[in-house]
């Protein structure tokens, strides 16, 4: 950014957009927000995308806080957060360990009009694992089931796991789920290493699921370091 500025070409929100993902990469959450500022201090006008990856950084850095107030200064500039925006600040409130802010945070996304995806979902049930509230968990598992929402073939079993469900019919379901998506397609490496482990604390003995993951992970080994 200083080369361009250097050079006398001006920058626009797109620019800044890819130094704040740049930042949000390298987790350099203060540097995310100076860019955000820089945007209005150039009288640009930043967008859904400079908040959401702004958000992204401040929950890998571990600062809920400014991920919250930075959700405030969406809606004071009259921007639309999208489904990106409360994904990434769902996620960083559950992982900063504030999972009623994060419940009531998914809450409220349908009030607003916004969809939850796979990541608001896995987010939500994560923070109900935490504060120990299984059935509302096991609500979101199915809420995400019942509307058919894209998600990783792991999905429900990890789900599972995460909520410590013992119940067999949940299980075999999710066991089926997963096998099925492995046969449409090959399954990406995280998806089949959070299946191992799901399928590990669950206590699932499924010699048909074992093989296919088996036959899909043993050709990309390198590929799980």
């Amino acid at each position: 950014l200083g080369d361009i500025i250097k050079d006398k070409i001006q920058p626009d929100t797109i620019t800044y957009n890819a130094c704040i993902s740049a930042c949000a990469r390298g987790e350099q959450w203060q540097r995310s927000l100076h860019m955000l500022d820089s945007i209005a201090k150039c009288q640009l006008q930043p967008d859904t995308i400079s908040y959401t990856t702004c958000v992204s950084a401040c929950g890998a850095g571990m600062q809920w806080q400014a991920a919250v107030s930075l959700l405030s200064s969406v809606e004071d500039a009259g921007i639309q957060a999208s489904t990106l925006t409360y994904s990434a600040l769902i996620s960083t409130l559950e992982k900063g360990s504030v999972w009623q802010r994060a419940l009531c945070l998914a809450g409220d996304m349908p009030c607003r009009g916004i969809e939850q995806n796979a990541i608001t979902y896995k987010a939500s049930i994560t923070a109900c694992a935490k504060a120990q509230q299984t059935d509302l968990g096991l609500a979101f598992l199915f809420e995400a089931t019942e509307r058919n929402v894209e998600r990783p073939i792991a999905f429900s079993a990890l789900a599972l796991a995460t909520l410590s469900v013992s119940n067999a019919d949940l299980i075999g379901g999710a066991v089926s789920e997963a096998l099925s998506g492995l046969r449409a397609r090959e399954g990406k490496e995280h998806e089949l290493a959070n299946l191992a482990w799901a399928c590990s604390m669950l206590g699932v003995d499924h010699p048909d699921l074992f093989f296919t993951v088996s036959r899909q992970s043993v050709p990309r080994i390198q590929s799980f370091d």
